[in-house]
């Protein structure tokens, strides 16, 4: 567990069937299906298996934001590029933190830790729709002071925006 400063804690955890991750990843889907199409199941839920597959296939790791013993956001992080499956980059596959705390900079301290914690290559990447994730990310990455900082759009692989850079 990393403690950050405002009590956040950000603790990995071992499974996507966390108990606390499999309840705010619902809410991230929510928020997210007018974009992406997706669609609960007969159980009211999003499939979370379908969900998991659209990470990398060389692996991932999950880490839950508290506040106070309450988780209120998470960070899946791929551990390879989803652009040309470089194993020596990350990349952000799904991060979120819930909606009372945003414009807190909570976000971006959490985005920020989970950087820290894999120093080398990145990406990130955004839909191209996604105006205030881009900027929500550009300013998180820029208060790292990142290396060899690019931004791409509409990249073959992604049609979106790309972020690429170093910590």
């Amino acid at each position: 567990m990393i403690n950050c400063k405002h009590s956040l804690k950000i603790k990995k955890i071992s499974s996507a069937k966390d108990k606390d991750f499999s309840h705010l990843q619902q809410i991230y889907e929510k928020e997210f299906a007018p974009i992406t199409s997706y669609k609960v199941n007969q159980d009211g839920l999003f499939d979370q298996d379908f969900l998991i597959s659209t990470w990398s296939k060389h692996g991932y790791e999950i880490y839950l934001l508290e506040i106070k013993e309450e988780a209120v956001g998470f960070a899946v992080v791929n551990l390879a590029s989803m652009i040309d499956l470089d194993t020596n980059t990350r990349d952000i596959a799904e991060f979120f933190v819930i909606p009372q705390l945003r414009n807190q900079r909570i976000g971006s301290k959490f985005a920020q830790e989970i950087f820290k914690l894999y120093p080398g290559q990145w990406e990130v990447r955004q839909l191209e729709s996604l105006t205030k994730a881009r900027k929500f990310w550009l300013r998180a990455i820029q208060n790292i002071n990142p290396k060899n900082f690019c931004e791409e759009n509409n990249n073959p692989k992604w049609q979106g925006y790309l972020q690429k850079f170093t910590i």
